[in-house]
């Protein structure tokens, strides 16, 4: 996201990357009124809007850089998100997703666990977001992150990588 003046996080949450980073000009979008509560509270100064990830409250091509921080495992229209962030990148943005890793040690422990939201993510192959994602952005990088074995930290791959991640730049 080197170079980007607008980020738009689509599911921001509880607002932890924008508290976390304050370097960037981040712009956090969530559906709960709740989570953008948490994120006013976790980054004071930040903006937040309510807007879901298929219907985003912004202009085409208004910002140059698009995360989906595992958002979209908790997305149903998986196509309609992915083109409605297409819709508010402008040309040449850069998009970044990551994905929870539902065949990872780590996923199925946290899912298991009562009132985890990792149990309510959607049942999804990486690949068919990554082909979702083709349609509408050249894919730049993909691969396994943050390996975990039990506690410990290990190499990532795809039986150890709690995150599978992809970025992205959409076509000029």
């Amino acid at each position: 996201m080197a170079g980007c003046r607008r980020i738009l996080d689509v599911g921001c949450g509880p607002g932890a990357f924008a508290a976390a980073l304050p370097e960037l000009n981040l712009i956090g979008a969530d559906r709960d009124a709740g989570m953008l509560r948490e994120a006013r509270r976790a980054a004071a100064g930040r903006d937040f809007v309510r807007g879901d990830a298929g219907h985003l409250p912004f202009r085409d091509g208004a910002c140059d850089g698009l995360l989906y921080l595992t958002s979209l495992d908790f997305v149903a229209d998986i196509e309609g998100a992915v083109a409605e962030g297409a819709r508010v990148l402008g040309p040449g943005g850069r998009v970044l997703v990551m994905l929870l890793n539902q065949r990872s040690e780590y996923f199925r422990e946290r899912a298991k666990r009562p009132g985890s939201y990792f149990a309510r993510a959607r049942r999804r192959e990486p690949a068919a977001v990554r082909e979702a994602l083709a349609r509408r952005f050249e894919i730049v990088e993909e691969g396994w992150f943050l390996g975990l074995q039990g506690e410990q930290v290990a190499a990532a791959d795809e039986g150890t990588g709690a995150l599978v991640v992809v970025a992205g730049r959409k076509a000029n």
